[in-house]
């Protein structure tokens, strides 16, 4: 029980796209081997500064907890380490901001009474163990400062879900987007244009390639099936690219399915980026689903808390002072790009 409680307070929920982007092939050896979070944050300075929000410091260490939380033991590639880092510190950001949002309403999140009644309930249930609370933190390697805000964040967060997570909200979003979430399928075909590590140069040219592919698709003067078998560097090209039914949530990468999703029968997409290369896909029909809201409820759960951990971070950005110091690698906050360079959001 404590452990999940301050596991849950101190865990961030890093995206399911982070976690499918880090699930890469066996480790190697040498300097593009595999590493677990663990190996990558013994060559970082876990005290050192990744960002502020309003003067608050968001160190490597932190960064760090939440990526292994999220990935566990799992190998992640050089290739993908950097962006993983980045895309961690953002949510990590976001949540900075959530709080902040939250403090400015009466009620909205967790009081000194709130925390100091969780610290208490964890006093006693660690006591009955015949464990301090200091030996619990040293054995998670967590300060008491950790624990304090991680129970911060889970009270105030799990409050305003209480009271946004709602019935009717599920079913408002149900409707506003039911093609993800009523079981449809679609039957989709891919053309794969491969690209090695993370090389900025050959993915620019692959997009390039995809744009002119898609173009000739476009214009009439190839079909989609003759352009996969002809261009197409995955396996599926000898079929015209066909990858079958494809449902919302699956084993595809999350970038391939959204872009997928947004398509009707007939349609071709622009260039898609995933971990394999850049894709150009064609929607070749639509199932429509049957099922309600009621009985996708779980998945609609996971969506609508993801769109409101997002939409109550933009609510407060404009009124908060972000810096990212470029200690590690970050999302330039204008461009999206992943970059090195301290610059000021």
């Amino acid at each position: 029980m404590v452990r999940r409680l301050l596991a849950a307070g101190c865990a961030l929920a890093v995206l399911v796209a982070l976690a499918a982007r880090a699930e890469q092939p066996a480790a190697e050896e040498g300097e593009f081997r595999a590493r677990t979070v663990q190996e990558w944050a013994a060559r970082y300075d876990a005290q050192a500064v990744a960002a502020t929000v309003n003067g608050e410091a968001i160190r490597l260490g932190e960064v760090h907890r939440q990526m292994r939380s999220a990935f566990g033991e799992r190998p992640i590639l050089p290739a993908v380490w950097d962006d993983l880092q980045a895309r961690t510190l953002n949510q990590m950001i976001d949540r900075r901001l959530i709080l902040a949002y939250l403090a400015e309403r009466p009620g909205a999140g967790a009081s000194e009474a709130d925390i100091n009644l969780a610290v208490e309930r964890i006093e006693a249930e660690l006591a009955r163990q015949k464990v301090t609370l200091e030996e619990h933190l040293k054995a998670l390697g967590l300060s008491r400062e950790d624990m304090l805000h991680g129970l911060r964040w889970q009270i105030g967060w799990q409050r305003y879900l209480d009271r946004f997570l709602t019935a009717e909200n599920l079913k408002r979003y149900f409707e506003q987007h039911r093609r993800e979430f009523d079981g449809t399928e679609l039957r989709v075909a891919h053309i794969l244009l491969r690209t090695e590590g993370d090389d900025p140069t050959q993915l620019a040219a692959q997009k390039k390639r995809a744009e002119e592919i898609h173009g000739q698709i476009t214009s009439g003067a190839i079909s989609f099936r003759e352009a996969a078998e002809q261009f197409s560097e995955a396996p599926s090209a000898r079929g015209g690219g066909d990858l079958g039914f494809l449902a919302r949530y699956g084993e595809m990468p999350e970038p391939f399915r959204a872009a997928a999703f947004e398509l009707e029968a007939g349609e071709t997409s622009g260039p898609v980026v995933t971990q394999f290369g850049v894709h150009i896909i064609h929607c070749a029909e639509v199932k429509a689903g049957t099922r309600t809201w009621e009985e996708a409820r779980p998945e609609l759960e996971k969506a609508t808390t993801a769109y409101l951990f997002s939409w109550v971070a933009d609510q407060q950005r404009p009124r908060a002072e972000v810096k990212r110091t470029g200690a590690i690698p970050y999302l330039d906050p204008t461009t999206g790009e992943l970059t090195a360079a301290p610059k000021s959001p």
